[in-house]
């Protein structure tokens, strides 16, 4: 059965009211935050090696996590799809967005540093809208993937 069926399911059986199901989504994935974050803790900075049981425990908290995610995605009425999307969307543009000022930034420099190379504003401000262009048509390209 798919998550978010199991969740729908559930919602629809408890009956719960608008506020109640908010408290317990978000209640519920802050816990299981915790939990996680309790057995990472040991992993990483307490010596505790990586094994089944640890492999079994961070499954758990990931598969309670994300039923708690859908419930609250469901209560407000936002497709968990596009909650997916758009943080692909948000994650693409932003990392994109990074290496445009970085490029256009050592095009800057480079008119400072270099004396016996003349890079212009408009040179500048050509290749900075090249990049974004580019950067553009890869993330479309990337979402219709």
């Amino acid at each position: 059965m798919k998550i978010e069926n199991l969740v729908k399911k559930f919602l629809a059986d408890e009956k719960f009211t608008l506020r109640n199901t908010m408290v317990y989504g978000g209640l519920g994935l802050s816990k299981t935050s915790g939990g996680l974050n309790d057995v990472v803790t040991d992993i990483a900075f307490n010596g505790h090696p990586y094994t089944e049981e640890r492999k079994r425990q961070v499954a758990e908290q990931l598969g309670e996590m994300m039923f708690y995610w859908h419930v609250l995605a469901l209560t407000c009425e936002i497709s968990p799809d596009e909650i997916v999307q758009q943080y692909v969307n948000m994650y693409l543009v932003k990392n994109n967005q990074l290496s445009v000022e970085l490029n256009a930034s050592i095009l800057e420099l480079m008119k400072h540093v270099k004396t016996n190379v003349k890079v212009s504003d408009d040179e500048i401000k050509r290749k900075r809208d090249e990049e974004k262009k580019k950067r553009v048509r890869d993330l479309m390209d990337e979402l219709t993937k």
